[in-house]
C-alpha cells in the first residue's frame, strides 16, 4: 500500500518538477515560440502525470488489490507497466526540450 501511494506522489512530483524549471524560463525567455513551447511542456506533463497517477489508483478492482492479491474476485484490468514507460518516455522527451531551451 505504501509503495502504491509513493509512486503516485512521485508521478506527480515529476510534473511539479518539470513546471517549475519550465516557470523558471519562461521569465528569462524572449521569443514566443519559446514561450510557447514551454506552456505546452507544462500542461501536456500536467495532464498525462494526473492521468497516470489516476491510471495508477483505479487499474485494480478493488483498489486494495493492488497491494493484496488475496483479495478473492480481484482482478487488475490494466497492464501498468505500459502506462508507465509512456510516462517515463515523455518525462524524458520533455527533459530534452527543457535542456535545449535553456542553452
Amino acid at each position: 500500500m505504501w509503495e502504491a501511494i509513493g509512486q503516485g506522489i512521485c508521478i506527480m512530483g515529476i510534473a511539479a518538477s518539470k513546471g517549475s524549471v519550465a516557470l523558471f524560463l519562461l521569465r528569462i525567455v524572449l521569443k514566443r515560440w519559446h514561450i510557447a513551447i514551454l506552456w505546452f511542456c507544462i500542461v501536456s506533463t500536467t495532464v498525462l502525470c494526473i492521468i497516470t497517477t489516476t491510471l495508477l489508483y483505479t487499474q485494480c478492482v478493488p483498489s486494495a488489490f493492488l497491494w493484496d492479491q488475496t483479495i478473492k474476485g480481484g482482478y487488475c484490468w490494466l497492464n501498468f507497466t505500459e502506462v508507465g514507460l509512456t510516462m517515463g518516455a515523455w518525462s524524458a522527451s520533455m527533459d530534452f526540450v527543457l535542456a535545449l531551451l535553456r542553452t
